[in-house]
């Protein structure tokens, strides 16, 4: 399998939290922010907080004199954006509750400084040692690529080989920087990028246990902890979970059921084109191997019941087909071992063991 990773480095500075440094901090609670733009006397200023597992927060304040400052309190150091009316870029940044400074100038909009923090001298010496493993490995995607086309099996080997090298070295760089700060939320940030390869576990668990618990138990570390125990027990060469859901008809149906049998497991929905669009695919080896034994469950992520069956009718769905009609929140089994992925599948054995994972059939399967 490619090991190929989307990791995109966030262009952005940070903001430490408070055990950091005591200079920077009037209140462990709040964060205070003072800030200039010069080329801009008057205006307004807006800060977005974006947190998934906790709250979206807006913050505005009034560009006076070319000066601003903003209060306030976040639940944890979080991603966000500074805009600032007549300036045409807004700044990512990290926001937690200390003091920090914020400046800019209209003609070089680009260059916000955001300075006072600990978490922007990790930050900055994480992207300078990452830069470089980066580079490489967007190479080794297009040397595979290439040699996909050319069905080069030997230069696939290699090119997968260094791949997994400079993967290696990309999470030795973030433990490295775990050990020197355990309280550490950038490294918590770029974890997530690695959850979902199989690879890649054990150093991302090593990784996450030696972050400092107030880290791993916050909001975002608390997530990452249940998704990284569930990327674990559905890793390769794990027992799939067994679950229970009920069929067009109302029959249930568990996976248990099936050993003896490989099954193609697919999570899909009626609103997902690049689902449907595999159909086909999935007719063909139905066909070609359900004599030998292949079973395909589809499991559907819809709410509509008559949406769904209309799908499956449409597009000639002939083989298990089950739902409980609760989208990705499903109560009975979805939300096991549904990673928000729709259009993924799991290829199942005969032991009920998992072989591979999102594996996306094509004509000549």
């Amino acid at each position: 399998m490619k090991l190929k990773f989307f990791i995109v480095l966030l262009v952005m500075t940070l903001c430490g939290s408070e055990l950091f440094s005591q200079r920077h901090e009037t209140n462990n609670t709040n964060f205070a922010i003072t800030g200039t733009v010069k080329g801009i006397d008057t205006g307004t200023a807006w800060i977005i907080y974006e947190n998934p597992w906790t709250e979206n927060l807006n913050f505005v304040t009034k560009i006076v004199s070319g000066k601003f400052s903003f209060k306030g309190r976040v639940p944890e150091p979080g991603r966000a954006s500074i805009s600032i009316q007549g300036l045409a870029y807004n700044m990512g940044f990290y926001l937690a509750n200390c003091d920090f400074t914020i400046n800019a100038d209209k003609e070089h909009p680009y260059t916000i400084e955001i300075k006072g923090s600990h978490l922007t001298d990790i930050y900055e010496g994480l992207q300078k040692e990452l830069v470089t493993f980066s580079i490489q490995r967007k190479s080794f995607d297009s040397i595979f690529d290439y040699a996909k086309n050319e069905k080069d099996t030997s230069l696939m080997q290699k090119t997968e080989l260094s791949l997994r090298q400079a993967n290696e070295q990309w999470l030795s760089v973030l433990k490295r920087s775990v050990m020197n700060e355990p309280k550490n939320y950038v490294v918590l940030d770029m974890l997530w990028s690695w959850i979902y390869y199989d690879e890649n576990l054990g150093a991302v668990d090593e990784i996450y246990f030696k972050l400092d618990t107030a880290v791993r138990n916050g909001p975002n570390g608390s997530v990452f902890g249940k998704e990284l125990a569930r990327s674990k027990k559905l890793a390769v060469g794990q027992p799939f979970p067994d679950f229970t859901a009920p069929d067009i008809n109302g029959q249930q149906v568990s996976i248990s059921s099936f050993k003896g049998h490989t099954v193609l497991l697919d999570f899909w929905s009626s609103y997902c084109e690049s689902c449907r669009a595999q159909t086909p695919n999935f007719k063909r080896a139905y066909q070609n191997f359900h004599t030998k034994g292949l079973e395909i469950i589809s499991f559907s992520a819809d709410t509509d019941s008559l949406k769904w069956k209309k799908a499956i009718k449409d597009d000639n769905m002939i083989w298990y087909n089950v739902s409980d009609l609760k989208g990705t929140k499903a109560s009975t089994s979805i939300s096991g071992f549904y990673a928000g992925f729709l259009s993924s599948n799991y290829i199942i054995d005969k032991n009920g063991i998992i072989d591979r994972k999102s594996t996306r059939l094509n004509s000549s399967h």
